[in-house]
């Protein structure tokens, strides 16, 4: 099985995320962010996929599924957490679970993709409300999940008892629609915004990933 970070790239930029391109509310969500935007700063560094717990400084037992740590100022390391039960190690190396089932794999993608969208969000340094950044994330996850094959025991009987469910809703009768490129319905983004569960407000920081370099001016003589 492949590496974390082999796994994390090889999701990033395959050819199914070429049908990740919407806009949610303010968000905007486009196939090369995360081919070259995001994957570019894994292979750079700058983004460090990791299941390590201290990145994040909780207790083992609040650990989140994921999570993508946006506090680092630009050019310095911002880790990208997964939660360790998915993953074996090896000395240093951390590698995806031979034993992972294909719905468990089509999930763990779908976490990939709903950081890889927050730390989209920071790469353009867009000013977003928690909800809109957090129902943008769900629905891409979600997309993401539908890609890859994954299956839900049952119908969804209740599509708005979770965003977890309204966003897999939501995402199917997209999809289903077989549209390039969308913008998702305000009625769509209000009932996701009411649903999905958003970190603390100060983690929503968006002050970039990379360095922006310096402008020069020119003076007229």
């Amino acid at each position: 099985m492949p590496t974390l970070t082999e796994f994390v790239l090889e999701t990033l930029t395959h050819p199914l995320v070429g049908r990740l391109s919407f806009r949610y509310g303010a968000a905007r969500v486009y196939p090369e962010g995360y081919r070259t935007h995001i994957a570019g700063c894994v292979r750079d560094g700058l983004i460090r996929p990791t299941i390590d717990t201290g990145v994040l400084g909780t207790t083992r037992s609040e650990l989140p599924a994921a999570a993508f740590v946006m506090e680092p100022r630009p050019g310095e390391v911002h880790p990208m957490f997964f939660h360790p039960h998915s993953f074996d190690t090896s000395g240093t190396n951390v590698f995806v679970k031979t034993t992972l089932s294909a719905n468990e794999l089509a999930d763990l993608r779908g976490e990939v993709i709903h950081e890889a969208t927050h730390a989209l969000q920071d790469w353009e340094r867009r000013q977003l409300d928690p909800r809109t950044a957090e129902g943008a994330a769900y629905l891409a996850a979600a997309m993401t999940r539908w890609l890859w094959g994954f299956r839900t025991f049952g119908e969804i009987v209740n599509e708005r008892c979770s965003g977890h469910s309204y966003s897999l809703v939501l995402a199917r009768r997209l999809l289903a629609a077989g549209t390039a490129t969308f913008d998702v319905p305000a009625d769509d983004v209000h009932i996701l915004n009411g649903l999905v569960t958003t970190g603390a407000e100060g983690r929503y920081l968006y002050n970039g990933i990379r360095v922006q370099p310096r402008r020069v001016r020119h003076h007229l003589r």
